[in-house]
């Protein structure tokens, strides 16, 4: 498993075999369209471990995958996911999926200095529609990245995706904190049509 040092090494490696352009610091203020990546098959080829696992406060956990795009004028969001809900003792409880709705909020951080510069760190809350096993509900999704080592994000930043449901549990600390990783690319208007 790689730690955060390999993580960043790999992504710096692997920078040279993406297609990437090197934009100027006004070109990165204007980006407002991002890709999302939550233990998808994106961050499954780039070496990082799949699902992100976040716990509540009775000891439930919730694994999450995601992949989607964002657009920060609009407030837009789409894309889809996965979800497993277990119990404190590791029984299955619910599974199923989710598809975004809205993007209610989003911070880009910018990328972190020394990677592709269309890797972005960032914090996004997206209002999504869960459908499982026992029914459908609403909730929202934290998604935090904070790749790379500099400039640091925030303190209080947590690197992690975390799911409210609501009406009903909060899934808000890491469950597995070693090996999670989540990353905004971004993306021109040129790129995504």
């Amino acid at each position: 498993m790689l730690n955060r040092l390999g993580f960043v090494g790999l992504i710096l490696l692997l920078a040279g075999s993406f297609a990437v352009t090197t934009a100027s610091a006004a070109d990165r203020e204007r980006v407002t369209q991002f890709d999302v990546h939550v233990g998808d098959a994106f961050m499954l080829s780039i070496g990082t471990p799949a699902v992100d696992i976040a716990e509540a406060p009775n000891g439930d956990t919730i694994e999450l995958i995601f992949t989607g795009q964002i657009d920060v004028k609009g407030h837009e969001a789409e894309g889809s996911g996965g979800f497993r809900h277990l119990d404190k003792k590791g029984n299955p409880v619910d599974f199923g999926t989710f598809t975004a709705k809205r993007l209610m909020s989003f911070v880009d951080y910018g990328p972190a200095a020394g990677g592709p510069p269309t890797f972005h760190r960032g914090r996004a809350q997206i209002k999504v529609r869960a459908v499982g096993q026992m029914g459908s509900f609403n909730a929202i999704m934290f998604v935090d990245c904070k790749f790379g080592p500099a400039p640091p994000p925030p303190p209080e930043f947590e690197e992690g995706t975390f799911f409210r449901i609501e009406g009903g549990l909060d899934f808000h600390e890491n469950a597995n904190e070693v090996n999670i990783f989540n990353l905004f690319v971004a993306v021109t208007d040129k790129e995504r049509h």
